[in-house]
């Protein structure tokens, strides 16, 4: 995957994770949860919070990042995701923050702590309850063959 297109799958992906949150605040379900969680995160992103943004997504979400980062930005001295999720913004530039404005869940699938947040056409954040918040496990972008929402 082109270094650009894997920068924009990853950031989409922590705006996902972002957007939604817990899966208590902001709603009675975990639908609710998941929507909150992807909505907080991709509001985070474009917003250049990234600390908040790196709040919505799974432990193995970082570990893929750090590892994204180290082959996309060998200069960047770090694995932490605030720093890389930076340098991927920094990368991506003003259209990406217009596309982080436009993400929005269409549906939601829960099965116990698992969740998929369909983002749109071959767009899907998959999500994972841990200690009762909903966090952004991974994002696929794969499918769709022109630019993320």
């Amino acid at each position: 995957m082109p270094p650009l297109l894997a920068a924009r799958c990853v950031v989409l992906a922590a705006a996902v994770v972002l957007a939604a949150g817990c899966g208590g605040i902001g709603g009675s379900s975990s639908e609710d949860g998941v929507r909150e969680t992807v909505s907080a995160y991709f509001t985070a992103l474009a917003d250049r919070n990234f600390a908040e943004a790196c709040d919505r997504v799974s432990p193995d979400f970082k570990v893929g990042l750090a590892g994204f980062a180290k082959r996309a930005y060998p200069d960047l001295d770090s694995t932490e995701c605030v720093p890389i999720a930076r340098r991927i913004a920094t990368a991506g530039g003003g259209r990406l923050v217009g596309l982080q404005r436009k993400v929005r869940v269409r549906s939601v699938e829960v099965e116990e702590d698992r969740a998929r947040a369909q983002l749109g056409p071959g767009q899907v954040a998959v999500l994972r309850r841990i200690e009762g918040d909903w966090l952004i496990d991974e994002l696929d972008f794969s499918a769709t063959s022109s630019s993320p929402p």
